[in-house]
């Protein structure tokens, strides 16, 4: 149990670490991860989104109004489904945003060995996929 609350423990400052940019930037942390989601699948619809963020397919709309309304996005319908791309000022965005975001990463990790990452990569990995 002492691992588990450990885990918990660590997982809780990560978020808070990494929230405090996000929140700055007018973006709650799963609109920051829709973003993401966007930005490294350009093309992707809402259906695999919400499954990847597990959250509703309501919950992935109302996050995309959000990021549209702020002109990140652009959502491209295609029959009943929408493709969802960056706009240009989303691209922008992310250009801008995402060196800050690596190096608030790179911070967080800099205490492990790189055998370490590898040895942490396989373990949340494992873990992944043990949940489904």
């Amino acid at each position: 149990m002492l691992t588990w609350f450990r885990f918990v423990r660590v997982i809780k400052k990560i978020t808070y670490h990494m929230d405090k940019p996000i929140a700055s930037l007018n973006l709650s942390r799963y609109q920051f991860d829709l973003l993401m989601q966007v930005t490294f699948e350009p093309g992707i619809n809402q259906k695999t989104c919400a499954e990847r963020m597990n959250v509703t397919k309501g919950n992935i709309t109302q996050h995309l109004d959000k990021l549209e309304t702020l002109g990140l996005i652009q959502r491209n319908k295609i029959g009943r489904e929408s493709s969802l791309e960056l706009s240009q000022k989303g691209e922008k965005f992310v250009n801008e945003f995402m060196p800050i975001h690596d190096a608030r990463v790179k911070e967080i990790l800099s205490v492990l060995s790189p055998e370490e990452v590898n040895q942490l990569q396989s373990i949340l990995r494992k873990l992944d996929r043990s949940i489904g």
